[in-house]
């Protein structure tokens, strides 16, 4: 039956999953932007993300990128 509670749960799903790798890819181009990070063997790194984790770094910097994701 189209419309059913099960379909519908599913394209909300769909779409969750759409939307967050939006704000992410978002997000972590922001971080890289703001050159607010730190370098490990001379690369830039201001955040680390998989899946659905995420981790700051910015050693002395934390509380200025952390204001970039709010």
């Amino acid at each position: 039956m189209p419309g059913s509670v099960s379909d519908i749960h599913t394209n909300r799903q769909l779409l969750n999953n759409v939307l967050f790798c939006i704000y992410i890819d978002g997000l972590l181009q922001l971080l890289c932007k703001s050159k607010v990070g730190c370098f490990i063997d001379d690369v830039f790194v201001a955040a680390l993300a998989y899946a659905d984790d995420l981790v700051l770094l910015a050693c002395p910097k934390l509380p200025e990128l952390c204001g970039q994701c709010v």
